[in-house]
């Protein structure tokens, strides 16, 4: 066995446990009337409404890559499995990430279920990344938790990176504990 794979992420034992299926439900159902982030828009994103952060039911994919450019100490020298998610409940003016977080139509063609978002993350794994880097997933977390899942059951076992604006309630965070390993939280 390597290393590699020997490290056993947190969220395993959630999974075995069935916590991971129950969160992952428990945040579903939130979307009915969102609270998920701070703006508590109340929309029914499972009907297709949207709030601030202009998101429905699915998640929004810009892009994903083996990221070398992170904090060293997250790409090493494999990579981070980089998921940049398009859209933002903060929606900064001066955002450097405009054309993702910011740009609706262009994020249209960008949809993914959570069974095609726990492949991105295989994927990734594949690749020999050493963690999953969510960037900018506060307004995707009921649909990450339930990828996370879905993943796991398939061999996901690398480390979860939650990459934030920081713009985040308590509450939902919680959701996370024993799922993210290391959070990237960035202060405006």
């Amino acid at each position: 066995m390597s290393n590699r794979e020997a490290i056993t992420a947190p969220y395993i034992a959630l999974y075995e446990s069935g916590q991971l299926a129950i969160r992952a439900e428990r945040l579903r159902q939130r979307l009915a009337s969102c609270d998920i982030c701070p703006r508590n828009c109340g929309v029914n994103r499972l009907e297709g409404e949207t709030g601030y952060c202009h998101s429905g039911s699915e998640g929004l994919v810009a892009s994903y890559c083996d990221h070398h450019g992170e904090e060293p100490v997250i790409s090493g020298h494999r990579g981070s499995g980089t998921v940049f998610f398009a859209n933002c409940n903060l929606r900064c003016l001066y955002c450097q990430n405009y054309q993702i977080s910011q740009n609706q139509e262009a994020q249209l063609k960008n949809s993914v279920s959570p069974d095609r978002l726990a492949d991105i993350m295989l994927e990734l794994q594949s690749l020999g990344c050493h963690n999953i880097n969510l960037v900018s997933p506060t307004h995707f977390i009921p649909q990450i938790v339930k990828s996370v899942e879905i993943a796991a059951g398939r061999g996901l076992r690398i480390p979860m990176v939650y990459n934030t604006n920081s713009y985040d309630l308590i509450s939902t965070l919680k959701e996370l504990e024993g799922i993210v390993s290391v959070y990237l939280p960035d202060l405006k």
